[in-house]
């Protein structure tokens, strides 16, 4: 049911035109169902268990923090924005294969992309 929530948010991403985070934001809602859903039952879907669309989901929110911090740090170039965002994506998923339930390898990509808008302008010497 939480996962409906994400409905406003989805009409508003689309509306801006932000297809990389619309695909993010509906691969993470699908995995998250699917997690939350199978965990209980203990039944996989298309070959996989619970487990393995659990790491699914924590890629997919990891990349949505990621994404709404590159979105945040408004760099004012699409180039580098969609270049951060495929990084940050690459680099998450990397971290959550070698080891899921590392917390370390779930913060470190977080706290990477928070630190975007406070060190943008830092060392930009302007403000967004």
């Amino acid at each position: 049911v939480s996962n409906l929530f994400i409905v406003p948010a989805f009409i508003v991403i689309c509306r801006q035109g932000l297809r990389f985070e619309a695909v993010t934001a509906v691969f993470t809602t699908l995995t998250s169902c699917m997690y939350h859903f199978l965990e209980p039952i203990g039944i996989p879907a298309f070959g996989m268990n619970a487990g393995k669309w659990h790491r699914l989901d924590n890629i997919g929110a990891i990349t949505c923090f990621s994404n709404l911090f590159i979105y945040l740090a408004d760099f004012g170039n699409d180039a580098t924005e969609e270049w951060l965002k495929y990084a940050f994506l690459f680099t998450t998923i990397i971290l959550q294969e070698k080891a899921p339930w590392n917390v370390t390898f779930t913060i470190v990509p977080v706290l990477s992309a928070m630190a975007l808008p406070i060190l943008r302008p830092l060392l930009a010497r302007r403000w967004p």
